[in-house]
């Protein structure tokens, strides 16, 4: 609808600007009804524009917050995780999902890679 609104506001902009143009032209009789018709369409976009260029209240910003879920087949063990350059102790909040894939960045030498799985057979 917003969309709507914004079309609809050029709209009445341009030929609001065309008729209060038009109205200091030599060669009109009617130069009073042509300035206020342009006057008047103005006045239409500019209520139009505030209204379809307004934020709602309330909207929140583009902030999102993702989760994601990882299902473990049947009977998991946790082993500790360790750095594959320092051999430092690696927790949960050292791994992020980044395009996709969880990736580890160790917090001791600052190495970053790609946790992969091994096959299951």
């Amino acid at each position: 609808m917003k969309i709507v609104g914004k079309i609809l506001t050029a709209f009445f902009f341009i030929f609001g600007v065309l008729f209060t143009l038009a109205a200091f032209s030599s060669d009109q009789s009617n130069q009073g009804g042509t300035l206020l018709t342009g006057i008047i369409l103005l006045i239409i976009c500019a209520v139009l524009g505030y209204f379809s260029f307004r934020k709602a209240p309330g909207a929140a910003s583009n902030d999102q917050n993702i989760t994601y879920n990882i299902d473990l087949p049947a009977n998991v063990s946790m082993d500790s995780l360790k750095c594959e350059s320092c051999g430092g102790a690696i927790t949960p909040k050292d791994i992020a999902m980044v395009a996709g894939a969880p990736v580890v960045t160790c917090p001791f030498c600052h190495t970053t890679y790609q946790l992969t799985e091994d096959p299951k057979w």
